[in-house]
């Protein structure tokens, strides 16, 4: 008969929504590190409940995005936020098949574990758990396979059977700087079961920031959206940022970005701007996607907001080809345009100067062959 039994909520936003049970056959069977232990497993089990239904609501926010297509100018960036969105929810879907996995080979070699460790070994285990939290070390894949290497090699000098593979996971626990004080660990009988454990443990805790991870990608591609629908819904002028409206269309155009196109960006600290933000939004559009096939999406694009004087001062350059001398005055023309047929309508320049100069500010630009285009927008701040 089962003499202690523990049962834990599983809480999530201040509601229960399941229970786990831990039994054993003695009395007072766990420790207060135990309890605590337990206590911290159960909420990674909430979490992993509150993410697999932020992945069905955010499929729906998926469905819902691709009906956005009535939308013309936002037509050529379906196809790019749909991408944006697939490979976050992926990564929220393997990411809680793993923790689903991990948690039923973690619970049933814990309870065994419960058994068979004595008080000093048990402690020594949840010590080498909490190593993992206490350590914000990120290692490359690179740099991951020296450390391996190293820790393996320390571990065979200690007549370690396996070397390589506890070395992995004590570097996957952050804890091959402390060989030396796990070792009653490493010598344990039931090293295996040991490692095991913590091993799929700490597949639950980085998978579970893994999600998070995801979660804040999609809630920023979701924001981009929202805000960028948003255009020509105010006729008055706003106190906006400008750094806000590029971030948006930089978000939007993430994937584009991401073919082969270096992106640097220098924002400074500049007091907010009195303007129409979602028109703005279409000027950074236009002359980004222009730069971006300009390049082919092979390039350095740099993009500055400055200011100076009284005025805000953005700046978006590309390492493409350059204008020809021979067309520079005809740029800004309306249905100017050097794209091929169905490509281009030859308005985009044209509706971008207009959108400049009903700020009251101007819009210039220089280009050389073979080295590239920056285009310069001035803004004034008004008195």
């Amino acid at each position: 008969p089962m003499q202690s039994i523990l049962y834990l909520p599983l809480v999530l936003e201040e509601k229960v929504i399941g229970c786990m049970t831990v039994q054993s056959p003695r009395e007072h069977a766990y420790s207060s590190n135990q309890l605590e232990f337990l206590r911290a497993l159960v909420n990674y089990v909430a979490i992993a409940v509150a993410n697999s239904q932020s992945h069905r609501s955010l499929v729906d926010a998926q469905r819902q995005l691709a009906q956005q297509e009535k939308m013309a100018s936002l037509g050529q960036l379906v196809a790019n936020v749909a991408h944006e969105i697939n490979t976050p929810i992926g990564a929220i879907k393997s990411s809680g098949n793993n923790i689903s996995n991990a948690l039923n080979t973690a619970m049933s070699d814990l309870t065994r574990l419960m058994y068979l460790l004595d008080h000093d070994i048990r402690e020594l285990f949840l010590e080498l758990i909490a190593n993992l939290n206490d350590s914000n070390l990120i290692l490359n894949t690179r740099e991951e396979r020296r450390v391996i290497s190293e820790t393996s090699e320390q571990l065979e000098a200690l007549g370690l059977s396996e070397a390589r593979r506890k070395a992995a996971i004590l570097v996957q626990l952050r804890a091959q700087q402390r060989i030396e004080h796990f070792l009653p660990l490493l010598r344990h009988q039931e090293c295996d079961r040991i490692l095991r454990a913590a091993n799929e443990i700490a597949a639950i805790v980085n998978n579970t920031k893994n999600i998070q991870v995801a979660v804040d990608r999609v809630s920023k591609i979701v924001f981009a959206f929202k805000s960028f629908s948003r255009i020509g819904t105010s006729n008055e002028k706003q106190i906006s940022s400008l750094r806000e409206g590029m971030e948006t269309v930089l978000t939007l155009y993430q994937n584009k970005l991401n073919k082969g196109t270096e992106l640097v960006c220098h924002f400074d600290d500049i007091p907010d701007i009195a303007c129409w933000p979602d028109e703005l939004v279409q000027v950074w559009m236009n002359l980004i996607h222009n730069a971006l096939q300009a390049m082919d999406y092979q390039g350095t694009l740099t993009i500055s907001i400055q200011k100076q004087d009284n005025n805000a001062v953005v700046q978006i350059a590309d390492t493409g080809p350059g204008i020809p001398e021979e067309i520079r005055d005809k740029i800004f023309d309306v249905f100017f345009t050097t794209k091929p047929v169905g490509e281009g309508s030859g308005l985009g320049l044209d509706i971008v100067k207009k959108i400049i100069n009903k700020h009251q500010g101007t819009i210039t630009f220089e280009s050389e062959l073979g080295k590239g285009t920056c285009f310069t927008m001035t803004l004034p701040y008004e008195a």
